[in-house]
């Protein structure tokens, strides 16, 4: 875990998962949704999470979701990866509500742990797809019902599709060539929306955000844990593998500048491919098979519209660095895609 600033953390809030005030933090910047600090008392270190309730409305929920998923991952003597256990706070509860009225959550740190921002090749690609694929054998199991919907039309087409047009109808940006372009080109690839729409998939449990930072890597740069469970919900298996090659298959992260610079890795795409079978192939249908490169196109076409959406609307959701972040994100997912659909057609 990397990243550290000096923002401040509530006594209450430690004392209310610890019992105590003696303590020492170190803020992380990871992710692009939550508050997320280390916390170090006496009896150990553990992760404290201010979880963002623009995004996640039903924080409560949110985490007894990630409580069921815990136990049903530790219940199954088949899936060997570590499931960091949740902490209730002195009165029993999973999630504790501070008197600014922020809600807190607090889980087990993984000691000698890791996160990485690209797969080094296609090899470490075949073992971060080959763990999420058993992530997703063991799930297939759990009951997708009894799962709390954490974030309502998450992957729908339809509705990212009508977010996008509602910010370029609502935007008070002023257009430029730069802007112009960006939507004529999300335009052009509106068909992988549709195409995506009028399959019908069978509803599982899934992650619905598998991307190579929600893996927890040991010094050894070998995977340990899957991590960031708030999206884990009734899903599409095909959202997963398709995250999974845009985080991985892709020459530059999402936020990388350069465009020219951002391609499709086939060589990675078939690692990937191959990794997730191995260990998920038997769960998956004859339909889901045959559209696991309609996935990986819809993934990266959905990211870049939700990017560029973001942008439209004043970066409202996505942490950024500066005001053009999203643009360049979306632009970036955008050459993805077209080099994508040259490789796989």
């Amino acid at each position: 875990m990397i990243g550290k600033n000096t923002r401040h953390i509530p006594v209450e809030v430690v004392r209310a998962f610890f019992g105590e005030t003696e303590y020492s933090t170190e803020f992380l910047n990871t992710g692009h949704v939550h508050q997320t600090c280390l916390v170090s008392v006496k009896n150990g270190a553990f992760i404290l999470q201010a979880i963002n309730v623009n995004v996640f409305k039903n924080p409560v929920k949110t985490v007894e979701n990630i409580e069921m998923v815990n136990n049903h991952l530790k219940n199954d003597d088949h899936y060997l990866l570590k499931v960091p256990s949740l902490r209730r706070d002195q009165n029993g509860a999973l999630v504790y509500r501070s008197t600014n009225g922020d809600f807190w959550r607090c889980m087990e740190y993984v000691d000698s742990s890791k996160t990485i921002e690209m797969a080094r090749d296609s090899e470490q690609a075949y073992t971060v797809a080959s763990s999420f694929g058993a992530f997703s054998a063991s799930l297939s199991s759990l009951d997708a019902s009894r799962l709390f919907i954490t974030i309502p039309k998450f992957h729908d087409p339809l509705f990212r599709w009508m977010q996008f047009e509602e910010a370029v109808e609502s935007s008070s940006r002023s257009f430029t060539r730069s802007i112009d372009t960006t939507i004529d080109r999300l335009r052009s690839y509106k068909d992988i929306f549709g195409a995506m729409q009028q399959t019908h998939f069978p509803i599982k449990t899934v992650h619905n955000d598998p991307k190579i930072t929600n893996v927890l890597f040991d010094l050894n740069d070998r995977p340990i844990s899957i991590i960031d469970l708030d999206t884990v919900m009734p899903g599409i298996s095909l959202h997963d593998f398709g995250d999974m090659v845009r985080s991985m298959a892709s020459s530059a992260t999402e936020d990388h500048p350069n465009i020219s610079e951002v391609f499709f890795n086939k060589t990675m795409y078939d690692a990937i491919r191959d990794g997730f079978m191995k260990k998920a192939g038997s769960t998956l249908s004859s339909i889901e098979i045959d559209h696991l490169s309609l996935g990986a196109k819809y993934m990266v076409m959905e990211q870049a519209v939700r990017f560029f959406s973001d942008y439209l609307n004043g970066n409202t959701y996505y942490k950024v660095h500066n005001d053009e972040h999203n643009l360049i994100r979306a632009q970036n997912q955008l050459a993805l895609l077209d080099s994508m659909i040259k490789e796989l057609t």
